[in-house]
């Protein structure tokens, strides 16, 4: 026989009750040379055990055979023996790595079929090492043991609960007493995670007192605005034309009284009211009111304020 498959391994069955026979494309020469596997919904495995959970129909058939589920009760199995929604089967060549065959120069045992039995042996170990070698933990093609060792310690023995991790130099691994150990780690997370709350607090914290020093900030305007409107709204109110020449030329002129604020002033000039203000009509300081441009003769002017 020739072997022009390349794998021992079958794609994974899933299960759905309708089945307990499973095909298996490559030959199997004794029960003992298959391993199945059923995994349930939450990842969790169970080994399966020949002539207890299951048999194969078609030993020694190089085009392959059938693994037949034994119906013993297990849970992955439903009431009609068959394998239950939820689990999937995984089934795997597990060729025995020995050689009992004797070949000897003269007699059967040196026909060309024990030959091929043998090579097919050989090449059916290579398959299933294969399996084994491309679940394993490995460098890349592209690094060497040079760019980095990928043996561990031989103190790896006993060290307990600990997280692996590379030397300082990046090319291997360091010493095991060097390793984070899971407790401590969990620890440092705990910590970490109680420094980024206590963060969060704060920025919290902050921003209340930013809110409140705004809302105080506030306040004091609106206070400022409600003492400012009192005064306006305190004192005498009088109508007056304020003292000084009105004759295009001067822009000095007097209120008879101190305003209680110069926001209290209207001053009319011709019955048209004035702007206050750096920009506008006149200034006030005090009782003296100063005119952007001097009042044209037979003008009037006329102040309303409180004092």
């Amino acid at each position: 026989m020739s072997i022009s498959g390349t794998s021992r391994r079958m794609p994974t069955y899933t299960g759905d009750g309708s089945a307990n026979e499973f095909d298996v494309t490559f030959e199997v020469r004794s029960e003992e040379e298959v391993r199945a596997i059923v995994i349930d919904d939450e990842d969790e495995e169970t080994i399966l055990e020949a002539g207890t959970d299951f048999e194969i129909d078609g030993l020694g058939d190089a085009e392959g055979c059938t693994l037949v589920l034994i119906d013993d009760g297990q849970d992955w199995l439903d009431s009609d023996g068959n394998l239950d929604t939820g689990f999937d089967l995984i089934i795997l060549g597990k060729t025995a790595r020995t050689q009992n065959t004797s070949i000897k120069n003269q007699g059967n045992n040196f026909q060309p079929r024990v030959h091929e039995r043998q090579f097919d042996k050989q090449a059916m170990i290579g398959q299933e090492q294969q399996d084994e070698i491309d679940r394993s933990v490995k460098i890349p093609e592209s690094l060497t043991p040079d760019d980095f060792d990928p043996v561990f310690p031989r103190t790896i023995a006993g060290a307990e609960s600990k997280i692996p991790c590379t030397n300082e130099d990046g090319d291997g691994w360091a010493d095991p007493d060097d390793w984070t150990a899971v407790a401590d780690l969990a620890a440092a997370v705990s910590a970490a995670a109680a420094a980024a709350a206590s963060r969060t607090a704060a920025a919290a914290s902050a921003t209340t007192a930013a809110t409140q020093a705004t809302a105080a900030a506030a306040s004091a305007t609106a206070a400022a605005a409600s003492a400012t409107a009192a005064a306006a709204s305190a004192g005498t109110e009088i109508q007056e034309e304020p003292s000084g020449t009105v004759n295009g030329v001067n822009t000095a002129f007097q209120l008879a009284q101190t305003p209680t604020s110069a926001a209290v002033v209207k001053l009319y000039q011709n019955g048209l009211f004035l702007r206050q203000g750096a920009s506008g009509d006149y200034t006030i300081s005090g009782r003296n009111i100063t005119m952007a441009t001097a009042p044209e003769t037979g003008s009037t002017l006329d102040a309303n304020y409180k004092y």
